[in-house]
C-alpha cells in the first residue's frame, strides 16, 4: 500500500528493498534458530517502518486537504499507525514490565487490553471501508477477468 501511495521512485525502491531484505532475514532466522525459537522481535522492524510511513502519509493528508474525516485513506492510515504504535510499545515494554513487575501485567495486556484495542482498531478500519464504498474510482485499472476466455 505504501509503495502505491508513493510517487517518488527512490522511496518505492527503498520500500521494496527493505521488505525483501526483511523477508530474507525472517527465513534466515527460521533456518538458524529453528522454529521453536522464532524471534518475534523481528516484527518490531515492520511495525517501526509502518509507523514511520503511515505518519508521513497522515501528515500529507492532514496538511493538504479539507474535510479529511470523509477520506477513507485517513482512517486506514490511522488504523495502521495506531496498531503499529501499540505493537512497538507492547513489544518494547512487555519485557520491562515482566522484569520490574510480575508476569501478571503481561497477562493483563494480552488478555484484557489487547483485545479491546484490536476491536477499536478494526472498527476504525471498518469505518474506512464503509467510507470507501461511497467513493468513485476508476475501473480502467482493474483487468477484465473475462478477456482470457
Amino acid at each position: 500500500m505504501f509503495w502505491h501511495l508513493s510517487e517518488n521512485k527512490i522511496i518505492r525502491y527503498s520500500i521494496t528493498v527493505f521488505y525483501l531484505f526483511f523477508i530474507l532475514y525472517i527465513f534466515y532466522d527460521l533456518i538458524t534458530n529453528n522454529i521453536k525459537y522464532f524471534n518475534f522481535q523481528l516484527f518490531t522492524l515492520i511495525d517501526i517502518s509502518s509507523l514511520i510511513l503511515s505518519a508521513i502519509w497522515l501528515n500529507k493528508i492532514i496538511s493538504s486537504q479539507f474535510n479529511i474525516t470523509k477520506k477513507p485513506l485517513l482512517w486506514l492510515l490511522f488504523s495502521i499507525f495506531s496498531g503499529a504504535l501499540y505493537d512497538v510499545l507492547l513489544t518494547q515494554l512487555s519485557g520491562k514490565m515482566a522484569l520490574y513487575f510480575t508476569n501478571k501485567w503481561q497477562d493483563i495486556f494480552a488478555l484484557n487490553i489487547s483485545p479491546i484495542f484490536q476491536i477499536i482498531k478494526m472498527s476504525i478500519l471498518a469505518y474506512a471501508f464503509y467510507l470507501a464504498r461511497h467513493q468513485k474510482f476508476n475501473s480502467n485499472k482493474i483487468p477484465d477477468l473475462e478477456q482470457g476466455r
